[in-house]
């Protein structure tokens, strides 16, 4: 258990069962049509987290990464259509959308039958800000566009 700001207690991932989850949601993705995942090795970290790493594949700087197709991104539009979505516009006043979607995030991940279960429960249980990494975490990103908006945090 770690303590989190708040000095709540909130358990980390436990590394294999990520590790798993990640992989069921990268053959989910292939199956439905992603390409250039072949480029990204997901592995455990030193400290017991889960990362991505572009693989030994050369991507040359601005080059796409991989491709997802748009039926999968999850946005306020399809949150809105979705029973939770439907729940809220029934509300008065509604939510705004950016919380419909956070609604609909939290849904999907616990529920199997949600169309971004497999993306949604790959999601670490804490996240926090990349400007509150340690410095050898931070200078992993090096060089990268969220390095630099780390570094100005």
């Amino acid at each position: 258990m770690r303590s989190t700001s708040s000095g709540s207690k909130r358990r980390r991932d436990d590394p294999d069962a990520r590790l798993t989850r990640v992989s069921r949601m990268l053959d989910w993705l292939r199956a439905s049509g992603a390409t250039g995942l072949d480029a990204l090795d997901v592995r455990e970290t030193a400290d017991g987290g889960v990362c991505v790493f572009t693989a030994d594949a050369a991507i040359a700087s601005g080059a796409a990464i991989a491709s997802v197709p748009a039926s999968l991104v999850m946005s306020v539009g399809a949150s809105a259509l979705r029973a939770v979505g439907r729940a809220c516009s029934a509300l008065t006043p509604p939510p705004s959308p950016e919380f419909v979607l956070w609604l609909d995030m939290a849904a999907g991940r616990r529920d199997p039958a949600h169309a971004s279960h497999l993306y949604l429960a790959a999601l670490p249980d804490v996240a926090p800000d990349c400007a509150s990494w340690s410095e050898s975490d931070r200078a992993l990103l090096a060089g990268t566009d969220v390095g630099a908006a780390a570094a100005v945090s």
